[in-house]
């Protein structure tokens, strides 16, 4: 299972006043209604892909940093369902002629900068895990340059193998240059299939077969 965070800083009027940080759990939300769904409707195959927006609220007695810490924000995600054994994407080959700025957690550990480099070349060489979190760091790309992102001001830097979290297999953050240095925008995580597993534990069976089409 993929996810992409992506934390809007644009604050809504909200509708209600609240003295604590509000961040409902959709992964789980999310993973709990995929599990449904293949009980009640019996997929044979894997395809879907959810997402959700919402507000949160945080604790903060005023404004800092511009928009970066504000009372209020929205939040949107999606979560992509994909076989763990089989994680190509039909459209990678659509986008892997792609550059911009990457930063490996090599060249971080090395002292380098980041650098423009293919994505097609990041994932044959298993820098990037597969092609389905390539093709999620396009899109998130194409996306943040068609909101007027600076290409040059935008880049993607690799989690260290202890920064990530203990569901991940590999994760990546769309970060954009501003004046308080760079910062996160977006989150593009392979979370392999830690949520299935933790509520497989359940009394009913989420297995999930897959018809061959040969």
């Amino acid at each position: 299972m993929y996810e992409v965070d992506c934390p809007c800083v644009t604050p809504e009027c909200g509708r209600t006043t609240c003295l604590r940080i509000i961040a409902p759990d959709t992964k789980n939300t999310l993973t709990r209604h995929f599990c449904e769904g293949l009980v009640l409707l019996q997929w044979e195959e894997i395809s879907l892909c959810c997402c959700s927006n919402w507000s949160t609220f945080r604790n903060e007695i005023s404004h800092r940093q511009g928009l970066l810490r504000v009372c209020e924000f929205t939040l949107a995600e999606i979560e992509h369902f994909v076989d763990p054994g089989n994680k190509s994407h039909p459209k990678f080959s659509d986008v892997a002629n792609f550059e911009f700025l990457m930063f490996p957690r090599e060249e971080q550990m090395s002292g380098q900068s980041a650098k423009k480099l293919c994505l097609g070349e990041v994932v044959a060489k298993g820098t990037v895990n597969k092609e389905t979190v390539g093709y999620f760091i396009a899109r998130v790309y194409l996306f943040l340059v068609r909101l007027g992102t600076d290409k040059e001001q935008l880049r993607f830097r690799q989690h260290f193998a202890n920064e990530m979290a203990r569901y991940a297999a590999d994760c990546l953050d769309a970060e954009f240059e501003s004046s308080y240095g760079w910062i996160e925008c977006v989150g593009i995580a392979d979370r392999s299939a830690f949520d299935l597993r933790a509520h497989s534990v359940g009394k009913v069976a989420l297995w999930l077969r897959e018809i061959s089409r040969t």
